[in-house]
């Protein structure tokens, strides 16, 4: 999906973002303050029915039968992505390890922009 020339740097650029999905998972997870989390959270969006209604279209895309076709591979990724990023881009407001994901998610979809041509 990606270019052969980023192989190596998105392999590297991997290991930061794991670390910041982590400590996003820790954060939501075991919060030092649940119920302020709570109410951040629902300031925007990300609880009951709105998160419900994001995470729906995530998971809906995300189970879809990845493409054998590499022709097919970015609209499959920009599908989910694109729920991903509902999500996501509220999370950013009250978690800002959020922002590096976003970071290497847009990096990675120019790269396979890149492949394209």
């Amino acid at each position: 999906m990606l270019p052969a020339y980023l192989h190596d740097t998105s392999a590297a650029a991997w290991e930061p973002t794991e670390e910041a999905l982590t400590e996003l998972r820790r954060q939501l997870l075991e919060p030092e303050d649940s119920s302020r989390l709570e109410s951040q959270l629902r300031a925007v969006g990300l609880t009951g029915a709105p998160l419900q209604y994001k995470y729906s279209g995530f998971d809906t895309n995300r189970r879809r039968e990845r493409p054998r076709d590499p022709g097919l591979l970015r609209p499959w990724f920009s599908r989910a992505f694109g729920w991903a990023d509902a999500i996501r881009g509220s999370l950013a407001v009250v978690l800002p390890a959020a922002e590096v994901v976003e970071e290497f998610k847009e990096a990675s979809e120019q790269g396979a922009a890149d492949v394209e041509g």
